[in-house]
């Protein structure tokens, strides 16, 4: 007896037909969420060297009219305790910026998971 070819049913069928479309839309907004969080990124460390680079200016201009030695070190315990309010604010930066990368990472883990089901 000849053997009955096995039918693929229809709702696998549709699945397969609307993999192709979907994973390239898919694929582009990933591509979209990766520019913006590229841009942020740039964004970010463009001001931190601007903060950084204000501060050091505002240093070298309060250094030009130190007459006393205490002068001196008030103005470099000044300019060393900004620097570290700078590097705080961004290591707090870069902090959030992990956790939002790990929820959006958990979330389109999530959202592949649902599709190949």
């Amino acid at each position: 007896m000849a053997k009955r070819p096995e039918t693929t049913p229809p709702r696998e069928l549709l699945r397969r037909q609307h993999a192709g479309p979907c994973a390239f839309a898919d694929q582009r907004a990933d591509q979209a969420e990766s520019f913006d969080w590229q841009a942020t990124d740039i964004s970010n460390r463009s001001m931190l060297i601007a903060a950084t680079l204000s501060n050091a200016y505002d240093f070298a201009h309060k250094l030009v009219s130190v007459q006393e030695p205490q002068q001196l070190a008030t103005l470099q315990t000044e300019f060393v305790r900004r620097q570290a309010e700078i590097f705080a604010d961004q290591m707090k930066d870069v902090s959030e910026n992990m956790m939002q990368e790990a929820t959006d990472v958990a979330a389109t883990m999530q959202r592949s998971k649902r599709r190949s089901e």
